[in-house]
Parts: C-alpha cells; structure tokens; sequence
C-alpha cells in the first residue's frame, strides 16, 4: 500500500504520483494535517476549514472504489485525516493528489485562498449527491450553521472549539 503525506509533497508531479501508485497496487493512504481545523477565530472560519477537508476528501473519493476517513484533533487545534482508498483512476487520483499539493504548503497563499471559492463552488453545483463522508460533511454543515446563529457574536480575539 502506498503513503502518501499531503504535508510533505508541498511540490508534487502527476506522472511521478502515477508511477508509484501503479508499482503500489491500487491501495492508498493519504495523510493530512490541516491547522486550524478545530480552533479558530469564528465558527465561520471553523466552518470553511471543515469544507476545504471535505471538497479534498470527495474530489480524491471521485477516483477510487472504496474509501475510509479516520480525523482527530491534533496539536494547536489542527485536523489529523487519515484516508485509504482503493482506487480505479490512477492517473485522476494522481492529478488530483498533485493539485491538492500546493494547499499544504505554507507559503503558496494564493492556492490557500483560492481552495476556498474552489469548494464553494464545488458544494454549490453538487446539489443532494450523497456525500461519501458523511461526518465531514456534518461538521462542516454544523459550523456553517452555528456561524450563521451566531454571525457577529464571536470577537476577533476569542477562541472557538
């Protein structure tokens, strides 16, 4: 079974991706760790952590049979995902896994807040389809509606968890 830590391919090339799934057999662990994903400054910033992790794990689900997500929290507040997959579309898992890369890096900003729109229009133009991670979904839809209840209670300076 391949590994493949989201956190550590800040850089990532499709065919090299490609190569190594195929030489793997079709089983995949992917890994990440997403900061923020249990603390933040506002539900709403909670909210659009737990959609960013939800569009990743559909949009990687899209080219596999079979697929599992184990989250806790981490350290600091960060989400700590553990997915396996069983995939049927090597090349497309290998674009999307290249794609994703950049969303790990610290330092690519732009990707950072680009993902964001990226995933609202991904939730917008997927209607009802049943989500392949339920619990994703719900703690996304969760924080979302938390937000709005409490839209303008949370200061800039408290915590949520």
């Amino acid at each position: 079974m391949l590994h493949i830590n989201m956190n550590d391919i800040l850089s990532a090339d499709e065919e090299e991706i490609a190569e190594r799934l195929l030489k793997a057999g079709p089983e995949l662990r992917v890994t990440m760790s997403v900061s923020d994903q249990y603390r933040a400054n506002s539900k709403a910033e909670l909210a659009e952590n737990w959609l960013k992790s939800w569009y990743v794990a559909e949009s990687l689900a899209s080219n596999a049979s079979q697929w599992n997500c184990q989250f806790a929290e981490g350290e600091d507040g960060a989400g700590e995902f553990e997915f396996r997959f069983v995939v049927t579309d090597l090349k497309g898992m290998a674009g999307r896994i290249a794609e994703f890369a950049p969303l790990f890096d610290p330092d690519d900003l732009e990707f950072n807040a680009l993902i964001y729109d990226e995933a609202h229009d991904w939730l917008d133009a997927r209607g009802e389809i049943k989500a392949r991670f339920p619990d994703l979904e719900e703690s996304y839809r969760g924080d979302a509606e938390m937000a709005k209840e409490y839209e303008g209670d949370v200061k800039e300076d408290e915590e949520c968890d």
